[in-house]
């Protein structure tokens, strides 16, 4: 690190400690999340990350496109620990073909409860030195996008697919596949398609304000913003929630 970088540095870990002392007071003494301490708690998890933990990749082997990316998944783990504690959330990983295919599911609740916001995202790499950086690299793939879907690094992800720093085509498919809005602009429901989501939240038994919450979490203030992504996104929340 060069002497230049070192305040840079200091200010992006004091960037993170002010978070973490406004979700502190945001929090109290609650030893519960409500949904709406959560929404309270949202904006916090959504402020941009420091610039000093940003990277940017130009092209290299097996990658022949430039990207940026948060420069570590930690830097994503540390922002849902101080502003959630380590007690609101979680993360799951699922793999597939030998630990080159990974699918990262984060979880934001109380434990043992049904999550208030669940998010998920596959990655991928298709080289390591050994079987144990397969499975980190294709963690650390899944994992970047899924903490920005919750909230942590949401605005270095916005419209682009950043699988970095090695690219598993089967992990492109399915991210594209699991998540609409990566492979192009969303379009807006139509009042017919927004009247069906809706009436899917209540045969679900989600009353008005629970359907307001559930908006919140996938990002709109009301069904007039639903997108085609945010319908996918929707429904998967409902299918968990009737499967659990």
């Amino acid at each position: 690190m060069s002497a230049e970088q070192i305040p840079e540095a200091e200010v992006a870990v004091k960037h993170e400690q002010e978070v973490a002392a406004e979700a502190a007071v945001i929090r109290g003494y609650a030893t519960t999340l409500t949904p709406e301490l959560y929404l309270k708690l949202w904006p916090l998890l959504r402020k941009p990350i420091p610039r000093w933990f940003i990277k940017s990749v130009g092209v290299v082997k097996g990658k022949p496109y430039a990207s940026t990316g948060v420069s570590s998944a930690q830097v994503q783990v540390e922002r849902m620990d101080n502003v959630l504690t380590p007690l609101w959330w979680r993360d799951t990983a699922t793999y597939e073909k030998e630990g080159t295919l990974a699918r990262v599911v984060v979880e934001v609740g109380n434990l043992g409860e049904l999550p208030l916001v669940c998010r998920g995202s596959y990655g991928g790499v298709d080289r390591g030195s050994t079987a144990g950086n397969v499975y980190k690299g294709s963690y650390t793939n899944a994992a970047k996008v899924a903490f920005a879907r919750v909230g942590p690094g949401h605005e270095i992800y916005l419209d682009a697919v950043d699988l970095d720093p090695d690219v598993h085509e089967q992990a492109a498919a399915e991210q594209v596949r699991s998540h609409p809005a990566q492979a192009g602009t969303p379009r807006l429901l139509t009042p017919e398609e927004c009247a069906k989501v809706v009436k899917a939240t209540q045969d679900a038994g989600l009353d008005d304000d629970e359907l307001m919450l559930l908006l919140g979490s996938v990002g709109v203030d009301s069904t007039d913003d639903l997108t085609t992504a945010h319908a996918f996104e929707i429904r998967g929340i409902l299918d968990r929630r009737q499967g659990s």
